[in-house]
């Protein structure tokens, strides 16, 4: 099972600080008093710091799709699909856009920002 930690739900909960989780599991193990609920032994100890926010690691390895139309001879008829995947660890927070550079055979680079 999973669970996410969040201010919502802890409000003492700070980036940088160390916290011990532990966690128990809850039954109604009584069929006469099902108001009297059943409870685990706790699990055992973790300690976790909560890091402070910091940038996403690099994307997946860039791949060209195999739909990429080359163009014809006519300039600004080409068209290229690339993809990658997500990055592995976001840094802390969700990833709210990408840039994408461009370095042409000329060496300019075009920066393009991508939702």
């Amino acid at each position: 099972r999973q669970f996410s930690v969040s201010p919502g739900n802890a409000p003492q909960l700070e980036s940088g600080r160390r916290y011990q989780f532990q966690v128990r599991a809850v039954n109604l193990c009584r069929a006469l008093d099902p108001d009297n609920a059943c409870y685990s032994s706790f699990s055992s100890p973790a300690v976790f710091t909560v890091r402070s926010p910091r940038p996403p690691v690099a994307p997946g390895a860039m791949l060209r799709e195999a739909t990429t139309h080359t163009g014809q001879a006519v300039r600004g008829d080409a068209a290229i699909t690339v993809v990658w995947r997500a990055p592995l660890d976001n840094g802390g927070g969700p990833v709210l856009r990408y840039r994408l550079y461009l370095e042409s055979s000329g060496g300019n680079v075009t920066e393009i920002d991508l939702p």
